[in-house]
C-alpha cells in the first residue's frame, strides 16, 4: 500500500510539473487496469484464457443489451462501459475498432461472436490498441480523458500485469520513450 501512495504522489507531482491535468481527480473512476481486469472477467467467465462466442453473449446480453432484444446499440454500449467507469471515448473507439455500423439500428448483434475462440492475449492487446490508437489520435485527451491519462502514467509503463503485453510494450517503448 506504501508503495502505491508513493507511485501515486510522484505521478501527480510528474503531471504537476509538465503541465498536465490530472483528469481522473475528483472522478469514481478507479483504475484503469482494474476496469480492464474486469472486462476480462466479464468476457472469460471461465478463466481458461480464451475468450468464447458464447462468453461474448452471456456478456453482451448480461450487461449490453437492456431491451433484450438480441442487438447492442451505440448508446447500450456506451452505457455498459460507462458502468464499468470507462470513458464514453474509449467505449465509442472500442466499438468502432470492431468495425461494425454504428449508425445501424443493429450495430452489434449478440450472437455476432458465435463460433469464434480468442486467446486472452489477443483480447487484451486488442483493447489497449484501441485506446492507444485513440489518446494518440488526439493527444489533448491525455489531459481530459481519465483513461488515456492512466494509460500514459501508470498502466503500461508501471502496472505490473499490463505492462507485459505486446501493445503497453510498443508503447512504451515508441511513445513514452521516443
Amino acid at each position: 500500500m506504501y508503495s502505491f501512495v508513493v507511485f501515486a504522489a510522484c505521478a501527480m507531482l510528474s503531471a504537476f510539473v509538465q503541465g498536465q491535468t490530472n483528469p481522473c481527480a475528483g472522478t469514481e473512476s478507479g483504475r484503469l487496469s482494474s476496469r480492464l481486469l474486469q472486462n476480462i472477467r466479464n468476457n472469460d467467465a471461465n478463466n481458461d484464457s480464451f475468450i468464447t462466442g458464447d462468453e461474448i453473449k452471456a456478456d453482451l446480453v448480461q450487461h449490453y443489451d437492456k431491451n433484450a432484444d438480441g442487438c447492442v446499440t451505440l448508446q447500450e454500449w456506451v452505457d455498459a462501459w460507462a458502468s464499468v467507469k470507462f470513458s464514453n471515448e474509449y467505449a465509442t473507439a472500442r466499438l468502432l475498432d470492431l468495425n461494425v455500423n454504428v449508425t445501424s439500428p443493429c450495430p452489434l448483434s449478440v450472437n455476432q461472436f458465435q463460433g469464434v475462440s480468442i486467446p486472452l492475449v489477443g483480447f487484451i492487446n486488442a483493447n489497449l490498441d484501441s485506446l492507444i490508437k485513440l489518446c494518440e489520435g488526439n493527444q489533448t485527451l491525455y489531459n481530459t480523458v481519465c483513461d488515456c491519462y492512466q494509460l500514459k502514467h501508470q498502466l503500461c509503463n508501471l502496472d505490473a500485469y499490463f505492462q507485459n503485453f505486446a501493445s503497453c510494450q510498443k508503447y512504451v517503448s515508441s511513445v513514452l520513450v521516443g
